[in-house]
């Protein structure tokens, strides 16, 4: 089960904000996950985890942009990724099932990369 549920994640050179509690900075959440050095396996597929204090990123809570802890992050075997190129020609890689907060309708509603298609905003 812990496997299934920590995969919804960035590729390794995925640029991430990260607050240490004093400053805000966009580091490359790979390099970020090898320098903490995960080292407890919490499952059979040998996924790695390390607990954090005093991290925060960026996240969707209750339709606003808000600053939302960090509790762990976990290295695991690579999952099949998706790649996306927005408008502005920015892009991401994430896994099939990391969410994203799209507007549609004037309603913003949760979707899995999956289930994305061109033209979502």
């Amino acid at each position: 089960m812990h496997c299934a549920v920590r995969r919804d994640c960035f590729s390794y050179d995925t640029i991430i904000p990260i607050f240490d509690g004093k400053f805000w900075k966009n580091v490359k959440i790979g390099e970020f996950v090898e320098n903490l050095n995960p080292d407890l396996i919490v499952d059979s597929h040998g996924t790695k985890s390390k607990k954090t204090n005093n991290l925060w990123t960026l996240g969707y809570k209750k339709n606003k942009l808000v600053k939302v802890k960090i509790n762990e992050f976990t290295k695991h075997q690579k999952s099949k990724l998706l790649k996306f190129n927005t408008e502005d020609g920015r892009e991401i890689t994430v896994t099939e099932s990391h969410k994203f907060v799209i507007l549609n309708e004037e309603k913003l509603i949760k979707k899995r990369a999956f289930d994305l298609r061109e033209g979502d905003f």
